[in-house]
């Protein structure tokens, strides 16, 4: 069903407003000059090309909501000039939505999203496009992701490497993660997480702060999309960026969908959304209807292991696929949803006054293997031992190898007959905190 809703555009064309956060400092916003379109479900990111900002937008929906208004047109804003331009389409003919834009250096990658057919179908995409800021042109088509990909979480780690993580691949979530490495262009397969839908989701949106990626929310495929109440971790190891150890917590303050997220001031940071998930429309999947958008900032401070949330400091807003950082503590949101499902053309600068600090992550330590790799004989040791604990190991296709209800440990695994190759262990703690670390098997 598709439902074009209009509402009063905003009139005003500045805004500035101060507001106490926590105890670290002021959030502002202001409203800057509105894109060019109405446009919603946007891949956004920023780039500062000789001491000028800029952000950019590509592919979205316009006003009408419906699947012809999906579109691959792409956009770039001069901060300084306060000037939009219309930039060249995205390649390939696909028009699509939920894909994601990361800048590494001084090149923009554009990965993934689905095309909506007039029958209903959808189709996730494998492209990675790569455009160049300083020529305003697009160049040769990076790998293509080996798994498609929409409504992924995509992140930056040291600006290198681009992680793409979970997210929907055309029948349903998957629980891949995937490191690009722009200068050979390759995919390496990382440390998958864990089965199930406490890790996999779509809509889910994060930041990396030091070496950990943090991501929550999303929806599941739990009745009719439910949101999930899980925040990740996952913690990479600087030596093989490929390796990851992944936690979980069980949290209220994690559910939403679709929300802006960044890392501002070694903070990790969530702006607005729904909690409700919802299709391209603005329709609740659950059948209540139009869903609301949230007018909440989410903050995690990793030195604290604390979440603090305050609703009422931003305009109500959903539906945002990236936020573009434009300083090191500012950040700028392109069109998306507000009040009534109406797309919007507003663009807004949020200016948060936060001292940069840094962050060690604890690695959990008493969760470990006696050797790694090994041969014959997968020896597992955990300190934190209890009665309702389950230990999984899968191999690198993702298919369960072995499962432990209550294990006792040290436990002492054969392993003389398993082929070669990298695995992956699973301690899951009750009520729903996992620990998953790879493990090599060369005989």
């Amino acid at each position: 069903m598709k439902v074009v809703i209009t509402s009063l555009r905003f009139t005003f064309v500045f805004i500035f407003i101060t507001y106490c956060l926590f105890v670290k400092g002021q959030i502002s916003y202001e409203i800057l000059k509105p894109c060019p379109e109405k446009i919603s479900n946007t891949a956004v990111t920023g780039i500062t090309i000789f001491g000028r900002q800029y952000v950019y937008a590509f592919s979205g929906i316009d006003s009408t909501k419906n699947y012809s208004g999906i579109h691959a047109r792409s956009y770039k804003y001069d901060l300084i000039d306060n000037e939009w331009s219309v930039l060249p389409d995205l390649p390939g003919g696909q028009d699509r939505i939920a894909a994601g834009a990361s800048t590494i250096k001084d090149k923009i990658y554009i990965l993934g999203g689905y095309e909506v057919f007039e029958d209903g179908n959808e189709v996730s995409l494998n492209q990675l496009h790569i455009f160049d800021p300083i020529s305003d042109t697009f160049l040769e088509d990076g790998a293509p992701i080996p798994t498609p990909i929409d409504d992924q979480v995509q992140v930056v780690y040291k600006d290198s490497l681009l992680y793409s993580l979970t997210g929907w691949s055309n029948d349903g979530n998957v629980n891949e993660v995937w490191m690009y490495n722009p200068i050979e262009d390759i995919w390496s397969a990382c440390t998958p997480l864990p089965l199930g839908p406490i890790f996999s989701s779509f809509g889910s949106s994060g930041s990396i702060v030091g070496d950990t990626i943090y991501f929550l929310g999303g929806a599941s495929e739990i009745g009719p999309f439910n949101l999930s109440d899980r925040f990740r971790k996952g913690h990479i190891n600087p030596e093989d960026p490929t390796e990851i150890e992944w936690i979980v917590e069980k949290t209220n303050d994690a559910l939403g969908y679709r929300m802006g997220a960044i890392q501002v001031g070694g903070v990790a940071l969530w702006l607005g959304g729904s909690k409700i998930s919802y299709n391209y429309d603005g329709i609740a999947y659950n059948g209540s209807g139009g869903v609301p958008a949230l007018n909440r900032l989410l903050q995690y401070d990793p030195s604290s292991g604390q979440f603090f949330e305050s609703e009422g400091l931003i305009p109500e807003i959903m539906d945002l696929r990236g936020l573009a950082k434009v300083g090191l503590s500012s950040f700028v949101s392109v069109g998306g949803m507000i009040a009534d499902q109406e797309v919007t053309d507003m663009v807004i600068k949020y200016n948060l006054d936060v001292t940069p600090q840094s962050y060690d992550y604890q690695v959990d330590n008493s969760f470990y293997f006696k050797s790694n790799p090994v041969a014959n004989l997968l020896e597992i040791y955990n300190e934190s031992q209890s009665e309702k604990q389950i230990l999984e190991i899968y191999n690198s296709s993702g298919i369960l190898v072995k499962r432990f209800n209550s294990p006792t440990f040290p436990l002492r695994i054969q392993c003389s007959d398993w082929v070669d190759g990298i695995y992956y262990v699973s301690l899951l703690d009750n009520p729903g905190f996992v620990r998953t670390k790879s493990v090599a098997i060369i005989h």
